[in-house]
């Protein structure tokens, strides 16, 4: 896992390694190295989870979205965005300091349908409307 970081040849071996595995085994390695990667590693680690079907890759995905690397946020957000199950995630992210405001244009845009009512829930929170200045 912590040859993700590595980058060059060695970080491609790695990746390779990680495709060929089960969808299922690949989000439990990535979910348990997580911690342990690097930023280069978490960017190539959102790219693996991206296409993967799954509650397990949606939730990982979330946590990527979250993280303080703009670079693994706006790409977890970007992968939220395609999945078919990616409504309640980009939700999810409506009340985050950071993230909500790429969150929300991401829901509008792909889950118009959805996108109201659940703006309007995020909202209706204690400090929901709440913006800096």
């Amino acid at each position: 896992m912590q040859a993700l970081d590595a980058g060059g040849a060695r970080a491609d071996a790695a990746e390779a390694t990680l495709r060929a595995l089960d969808p299922r085994a690949l989000v439990e390695a990535l979910a348990s190295g997580w911690p342990r990667l690097a930023e280069l590693g978490r960017r190539r680690a959102v790219e693996l989870l991206g296409p993967l079907p799954g509650d397990g890759a949606g939730d990982l995905l979330e946590r990527a979205a979250r993280d303080p690397d703009d670079g693994v946020s706006d790409r977890a957000v970007w992968w939220l965005e395609r999945r078919p199950d990616g409504a309640r995630s980009l939700a999810s992210l409506l009340g985050d300091p950071v993230r909500d405001d790429r969150a929300a244009l991401a829901l509008g845009r792909r889950f118009p349908a959805e996108a109201v009512s659940r703006l309007l829930a995020a909202l209706a929170q204690p400090g929901g409307a709440d913006r800096p200045a």
